[in-house]
């Protein structure tokens, strides 16, 4: 019991410890949350000037206030002063029991006074404890939030919330609130960073003061002792030892929490240093000043700042005497780092005491660079009106009663006008629509701004261009409003939109009538298919019963229908960019000349044909037969479209298809090309006729007759060639053939004049065939003709009866389109599997595409449905004998 203290000693250690606590703590100023090298206007300076004074004053109460609650009033007091704090609240968490105690509040009376469970409360308050970020909620989202939460709505919604973690280190210890009940938009985004620069200020007071509470509580407690030491002293000793204790662990709550404190200090993102006032000695400085002046710690702490050369001597003069008369704010200095390099600051400084030795808190924020960014400013203004001067861009900006103010050089190229001329005229002299300039006016007035408004301008002289208006209303450097106008003058871009739409149009007509053709190809292969069946029928018909007049009485007239059906299919055909039969060389004005008796008979009386044929046309390569239904097409429809007497010209002439030509014909390779053209002074065609004329089965007339120029279009385009129609109602119609020219008369295909009757032959034939009704007759007229018959209604059956067959197979009869393989896939398997099988390729469309391809590749020959039997019997005696 020897080592215990005697009283004395301890009543000597009590009033040791109450003139500990009675001592000035040290005053350090946070700006935390302010960033380092931000240029802010006059404004953003008494900005921080109030953090600065905020922050101040809340060190200051930690030493001047009683106890927590004081604390309290006195943080929001300080807050009032920079911030709406009428309706403010501190709210305290147990981390531990996870639990939020309203500790001050003021303004509204809360509903809720204390919360367990906090983070997982849905409230407010717990989502500051779950992010621990500051939160800024207006009315809408905190309903929102309050109509999921279990616990008791408050009677009032505010309008605006704030809410900001008090943070030491990453610890929470509570929330700071604000509310507004009146203005949705009381608080921004700056007032939440306001209070993050304080906030941690607030937290360590909290901190500090709470373990200054607690250490006066203990040394209240061990004056309860004292004055009852008429206890037994042992006892008093034991309790002594026990409250010393409680304030030793008080000590070092408050040791942390000025440690705390000090990292705030280290932490700022503004220059700050203590140092003493007499002789301005730094006692400690943060690493933020000694990055910006590039030193160590030891080179500065125990110097002066005019010993290192930061602060020249005068400056450092005439703050102390400014500080005689109180704090000093933004003062802008000069400043010198280590390397010489000149730093703009804005300082602050205050008298502080520290161990009853008076010292300077000073904080500097580097403004160097809002320094150099107004330099940049005035520099920016100049080139400025370098641009205004030199944009390509018109710039103006004109008075609201419409008179010019200034404009650049391009406004003056736009108009014709001198700079003189054009300040003396009203802007309605430029204008040529009143109603369109005030709809941009009104358009102005109304939203603020026109975006692209179209105008047109009259020149100087006379002439009309097209220009794009985005006009702004502005205030002038004078208060008043005016207008400013960026002028683009897009005269050439209409100009080729227009043309653009023009091909556009052309292009869509094209992609319509392709897709025409595909349909049109269709409905003739399937046609031949059925034709087939009908010719085959009536001629085996013919040949079973051939004296039976009866028969060929009614037989002979659906003979002859037929062959005008395939005549229809083949024009079906030419239009589908299939018919190219026979091309042979042609000279154009010997084909016109030749052709216009024959047709003659369809033209009128009264419609004169005149022709304009230079000698030098070159020739071109085309089948002269389709030739000729294009010519009797256009002629007819020229003919029908004069009401009394008329005239159709026929001119003909050699053009080479420039790239520049091109963009009118974009179908057409640049090359030489023959141009006929058939002109008619008949009643002209409307824009819907003209757009529909190449349409199928479209005809002006009450009954149609049919393909004429859709079989026209089709043709023209398979001899890889273009047509186009120049009319307009009333003033008659033009039409404008392109074909490819060639240099020299090409070789005339070797025709062999058809047999009269059916050659008969011997050996295997297999039928590849899908139509029913075709494989049906094709068997029976290849069987009249001696042939034995093997039949396949499918690309997979025809190559198992090729490859399973045990005896010769002389020959295959192969149709392209099969509703399982197509005849260029069926092909290279048969010949794998028998390399000396025959092949006669049969289909409803020409011998064109698919086909050609296969007669390249190695097939024998090619025949057309619909066939004669005397024709079949030819094609498959030719490719089995090989004449």
């Amino acid at each position: 019991m020897n080592d215990k203290p005697t009283y004395e000693e301890l009543e000597k250690r009590i009033l040791e410890l109450e003139k500990e606590l009675k001592k000035p703590e040290k005053i350090e100023k946070n700006v935390e949350g302010f960033e380092k090298d931000t240029p802010v206007h006059l404004a953003e300076y008494k900005r921080v000037e109030d953090i600065i004074t905020t922050l101040y004053d809340i060190s200051k109460a930690v030493c001047s206030t009683k106890n927590l609650d004081e604390l309290f009033v006195s943080i929001h007091q300080s807050l009032g002063k920079i911030i709406d704090a009428r309706n403010f609240s501190i709210s305290l968490y147990d981390r531990e029991k996870d639990a939020i105690r309203f500790a001050y509040y003021s303004g509204h009376i809360l509903d809720v006074q204390s919360v367990s469970n906090a983070s997982q409360s849905g409230t407010l308050v717990s989502k500051i404890i779950l992010s621990k970020q500051p939160c800024l909620f207006r009315e809408e989202q905190i309903n929102e939030i309050y109509g999921t939460m279990p616990v008791k709505v408050p009677s009032q919604i505010p309008k605006s919330w704030i809410g900001v973690p008090l943070m030491i280190d990453k610890n929470l210890m509570g929330v700071l609130i604000l509310r507004n009940y009146d203005d949705l938009n009381s608080y921004q985004l700056k007032d939440i960073e306001l209070l993050e620069s304080v906030s941690g200020q607030i937290a360590i007071a909290i901190d500090r003061k709470r373990a200054e509470d607690s250490l006066q509580k203990a040394y209240d407690e061990m004056e309860e002792h004292v004055r009852t030491r008429t206890m037994a002293l042992e006892e008093v000793n034991v309790r002594l030892i026990a409250e010393i204790q409680e304030r030793e662990k008080a000590q070092e709550v408050l040791r942390l929490s000025e440690e705390k404190f000090s990292k705030a200090f280290h932490s700022s993102p503004s220059l700050m240093s203590i140092a003493t006032l007499e002789e301005g000695k730094f006692i400690d400085v943060n690493e933020t000043l000694l990055k910006a002046h590039g030193y160590d710690r030891e080179e500065v702490i125990g110097h002066t700042a005019v010993e290192l050369g930061i602060l020249a001597s005068e400056n450092r003069q005439r703050v102390l005497e400014m500080l005689k008369h109180g704090p000093v704010h933004n003062l802008e200095v000069h400043l010198r780092d280590k390397k010489g390099r000149l730093i703009h600051g804005s300082f602050s400084a205050d008298i502080i005491i520290i161990e009853d030795e008076p010292c300077m808190l000073a904080v500097v924020d580097d403004i160097t660079e809002r320094i150099e960014r107004e330099k940049a400013i005035r520099e920016g203004e100049e080139k400025y009106r370098a641009i205004f001067e030199n944009s390509p861009v018109g710039i103006a900006l004109t008075s609201m009663d419409g008179r010019f103010l200034t404009v650049n050089q391009a406004i003056l190229n736009m108009s014709g006008y001198s700079y003189d001329e054009i300040h003396e005229l009203p802007l309605s002299v430029l204008y040529t629509d009143y109603e369109a300039r005030k709809t941009l006016m009104d358009l102005v007035n109304r939203k603020g701004v026109a975006f692209n408004f179209p105008a047109q301008f009259k020149r100087k002289d006379g002439t009309v261009i097209d220009t794009l208006l985005t006009t702004t209303k502005v205030h002038h450097s004078g208060g008043d409003e005016i207008f400013q106008s960026f002028c683009i003058d897009v005269s050439e871009q209409i100009k080729m939109e227009k043309e653009k739409e023009e091909l556009k149009a052309r292009l869509e007509q094209t992609r319509r009538m392709d897709a025409i053709t595909t349909l049109a190809g269709g409905v003739a292969h399937q046609v031949n298919n059925a034709l087939s069946t009908i010719i085959g029928n009536l001629e085996l018909l013919s040949m079973d019963l051939p004296d039976n007049e009866r028969i060929s009485r009614y037989s002979g007239p659906v003979k002859r229908s037929v062959y005008r059906m395939a005549h229809l299919s083949d024009q079906l055909l030419a239009y589908a960019r299939g018919g190219k039969y026979h091309p042979q060389f042609i000279t154009p004005n010997q084909f016109i000349r030749d052709t216009i008796p024959l047709i003659q008979h369809t033209i009128r009386p009264s419609v004169f044909i005149e022709t304009d044929l230079p000698n030098d046309i070159q020739g071109i390569q085309a089948d002269l037969t389709q030739m000729q239904m294009v010519l009797s097409a256009i002629l007819s429809n020229a003919s029908e479209a004069m009401e009394d007497q008329g005239r159709i010209r026929i001119s003909c002439r050699n053009e080479d298809m420039t790239i520049e030509r091109q963009k009118t014909f974009p179908e057409l390779r640049p090359g030489p090309y023959v141009h006929l053209v058939i002109a008619d002074d008949g009643k002209g065609m409307d824009t819907e006729t003209m757009n529909r004329v190449f349409e199928p089965f479209f005809s002006t007339k009450l009954y149609g007759r049919g393909l004429g120029m859709a079989a026209v279009y089709g043709i023209i385009h398979n001899h890889n060639g273009c047509i186009a129609i120049e009319s307009e109602e009333g003033k008659g119609t033009k039409v404008h053939i392109y074909l490819p020219a060639v240099g020299a008369q090409s070789k005339e295909n070797d025709r062999r004049e058809p047999v009269e009757r059916p050659i008969k032959g011997s050996g295997t034939i297999l039928i590849v065939e899908d139509e029913e009704t075709v494989m049906d007759v094709s068997c029976a007229m290849l069987k009249r003709l001696g042939y034995r018959v093997l039949e396949a209604m499918s690309g997979k059956e025809a190559i198992d009866i090729v490859r399973t067959f045990n005896e010769a197979i002389d020959l295959v009869i192969l149709d392209i389109i099969l509703p399982d393989m197509e005849g260029k896939a069926i092909y290279p398997v048969i010949k794998e599997i028998r390399p000396d099988i025959k092949v006669i390729l049969c289909s409803g469309y020409s011998s064109d595409g698919p086909a050609q391809e296969i007669l390249d590749a190695g097939a024998q020959a090619f025949i057309q449905k619909p066939f004669s039997i005397n024709g079949l019997s030819e094609k498959v005696k030719k490719v089995l004998e090989g004449f």
